[in-house]
């Protein structure tokens, strides 16, 4: 009789060991069962773009309509666009990048909102469809076809029949704030086969990104490449891999603010420019207006998705707000605001004074200053959701405005 007590004890805690417990926006606790495999990911340590909590606000609120009538419309039954690469603002890495972000918001937001945390047969259409787009991106884009070309080869019409990245860093620069961190509402409810298929390409292409130093991290493309691998390392919740991205002193996003941001206007275009501004980057010391944005974007959106996630389940150190002199920002903040509003016109004219001078003619449009662009200072001042140009009512330009709205700015 006690050899029985015992095995039923011993077969009762192997039974248990095949769960883990999960915390929900309720703040209920529900036992969900997961393989040994399973164990072994890391899920839910933190949170990148919403909380449960966050989310069951989301759908609570008369925006959450607007997103599910356009991921409905859009994204249930396939995509419109047949190429096979991915290549920067082509139709297909829209549609693709706008999809996943959709679906994964809209899916997440119904779980937390309508089902309180639970499973429900009515999310399966967006879980399925968001991991469907995710592995077109892992069978068109494979890390090992990475083509970084100038000479005018991969237009549109050329990489069409081809499979791969083109100018990679390019390609995934516009997934920082929304694509990247959108996986991290889905990827714990993803089958493990799919699961660890998107985290096994994602962590290759962070390989890519982080070791291939052709660019500096003052470069546009330098940034880009290493704000990506940081992001992807959150969204794998690899908390080591982060660690050794964020601390390395050449590539690594920590306390690199004041650094980044720290750099004057040359001659002869400094003169429609005041010199002691901050918040200008090294590629406008020198060359446009459209690359000097293209670097201050990508390098905000990073550090705020870091920042979120720091607030949410990660570590406080990472959050730029907190280890950033305050004075640095409130005077960076101050130019790009006057940039946006009374000294417009300044800027582009600045802008295009660079780019004659670099390229013989001019790329700097106000198309350029659109919610896109200020999106992450929006989230620390929310004078910039009523600049000009900020969106459309496109689902992307809308969840921007909500996230700035809603995100805590402390």
């Amino acid at each position: 009789m006690q050899s029985y007590i015992f095995f039923i004890f011993v077969l009762t805690l192997f039974s248990l060991s095949s769960y883990r417990v999960v915390k929900t926006d309720i703040k209920t606790y529900k036992i969900v069962t997961i393989s040994k495999l399973e164990k072994l990911d890391n899920l839910d340590k933190w949170w990148m773009y919403f909380t449960p909590h966050q989310a069951a606000q989301f759908y609570r609120s008369p925006t959450f309509n607007k997103i599910k009538i356009e991921t409905d419309k859009n994204y249930l039954n396939g995509l419109k666009t047949s190429q096979k690469c991915l290549k920067a603002d082509i139709e297909r890495e829209r549609e693709l990048r706008r999809g996943i972000e959709l679906l994964s918001v809209t899916y997440f937001s119904l779980k937390h909102g309508k089902y309180g945390g639970n499973p429900d047969p009515n999310l399966n259409v967006y879980l399925d469809n968001a991991k469907k787009l995710w592995l077109k991106v892992v069978n068109q884009a494979p890390a090992n076809k990475w083509t970084d070309s100038f000479d005018g080869k991969h237009s549109g019409s050329t990489c069409k029949n081809k499979t791969g990245w083109y100018e990679g860093d390019i390609t995934f620069r516009k997934w920082l704030s929304g694509a990247i961190p959108s996986y991290n509402m889905i990827r714990a409810d993803l089958p493990t086969r799919d699961r660890r298929k998107i985290d096994t390409w994602m962590r290759d292409i962070a390989a890519q990104m982080w070791n291939d130093r052709s660019f500096p991290f003052k470069h546009n493309r330098g940034v880009s490449r290493y704000g990506q691998a940081h992001l992807i390392a959150l969204v794998l919740q690899d908390n080591k891999l982060f660690e050794t991205y964020f601390h390395d002193s050449e590539r690594g996003f920590k306390n690199k603010f004041s650094s980044f941001f720290n750099f004057a206007p040359n001659p002869p275009c400094n003169k429609l420019i005041e010199t002691n501004l901050k918040g200008l980057t090294w590629e406008h010391t020198y060359k446009t207006g459209v690359y000097g944005r293209t670097a201050i974007a990508q390098f905000l959106d990073t550090v705020s998705i870091i920042a979120f996630t720091a607030q949410n389940g990660g570590n406080k150190s990472w959050d730029y707000t907190k280890t950033t002199k305050p004075d640095f920002l409130k005077e960076m903040w101050k130019t790009w605001y006057s940039f946006a509003t009374k000294d417009r016109k300044r800027y582009i004219n600045w802008s295009h004074c660079l780019e004659h001078n670099k390229f013989g003619q001019t790329q700097t449009n106000e198309s350029n200053l659109n919610d896109e662009f200020w999106f992450p200072f929006a989230l620390r001042d929310r004078r910039f959701l009523k600049v000009k140009i900020w969106g459309t009512d496109d689902g992307i330009s809308i969840l921007r405005r909500y996230r700035a709205e809603n995100t805590p700015l402390d």
